[in-house]
């Protein structure tokens, strides 16, 4: 099974800051999560990964 990543280490690769990322996934507008039983939240590196091409894809739609 390959390790979840944290919320902390989606907005390190992202480059982003931690509220950033929350206010992404409150809107609805972030990479899909993992929710644990816990209620903490994790993310699945190929998702995050296909969230960001799929971003890239429709940016470089608008510019065309």
């Amino acid at each position: 099974m390959e390790r979840l990543l944290r919320l902390e280490e989606v907005a390190d690769l992202l480059g982003v800051k931690r509220s950033t990322l929350y206010a992404w996934l409150h809107r609805g507008e972030g990479p899909p999560v993992v929710k644990l039983p816990s209620g903490s939240i994790r993310f699945r590196r190929q998702s995050v990964e296909a969230w960001v091409q799929k971003a890239e894809r429709a940016r470089s739609h608008i510019r065309s």
